[in-house]
């Protein structure tokens, strides 16, 4: 199961834009019934940096960079 935090952008000028969000990795069963399970552990948590440009076509992501935060040692 992953989690993900909303995407906090902010200008930089007129074609260009930065944003971050971050990710928490759970471990758990599924379900077939769509029953609420009890989570086994913690995976990792991560970070995501992009960097968007304004294209002909619209906002693009121009690069994208993931940083692990966290992992589960086992």
């Amino acid at each position: 199961m992953q989690l993900t935090s909303t995407i906090q952008i902010k200008p930089i000028n007129e074609t260009t834009a930065t944003g971050i969000s971050y990710a928490v990795v759970l471990e758990a069963p599924i379900d077939e019934n769509g029953l609420p399970v009890t989570l086994l552990g913690f995976q990792v948590a991560s970070e995501s940096r992009s960097i968007y440009k304004l294209t002909s076509e619209g906002w693009k992501i121009d690069k994208r960079e993931y940083t692990t935060l966290f992992v589960d040692p086992d």
